[in-house]
């Protein structure tokens, strides 16, 4: 339970550093920027809706995951100019959204291969090669 309260801890506030970057964009006239924000905003509140509308159960650390690398994607690559001020900054995006892609296809066929409604038994090693060749290609 208190890993989950740290979880959400964290989504608060890369939530509430995006709205004050909303506010500093909207201050400053950078439309742009706003929409930008706008639609991280949205992006990070995915999660939730996913989990409440088709009843899944997404891990808390998967989606601290997902909207860690969207608000460092977005809101600080592009934003705030980090894929221009780091060199190595794309290339620690790219690694990182290859693992998240990977934990994505896993889950995929995990879930896929435990429904009982569905009579499949995959081994671990197709597992393993899916979720490779499912971050490679989405990748």
């Amino acid at each position: 339970m208190q890993e989950a309260k740290f979880h959400r801890r964290i989504t608060l506030l890369l939530q509430f550093i995006l709205l004050v970057g909303a506010a500093g964009a909207i201050w400053e006239q950078q439309w742009l920027n706003v929409l930008l924000i706008a639609g991280i905003i949205i992006i990070t509140l995915l999660p939730l809706i996913l989990e409440r509308r088709f009843k899944v159960f997404i891990p808390a650390e998967f989606k601290v995951l997902a909207i860690a690398f969207v608000f460092a994607a977005v809101f600080l690559g592009e934003v705030h100019g980090y894929y221009t001020r780091f060199w190595w900054w794309d290339i620690v995006l790219h690694t990182s959204s290859g693992f998240l892609l990977g934990i994505v296809g896993f889950l995929l066929v995990y879930v896929l291969n435990e429904t009982e409604q569905i009579d499949m038994h995959m081994r671990p090693g197709f597992v393993v090669f899916f979720a490779f060749l499912f971050a490679l290609g989405v990748g």
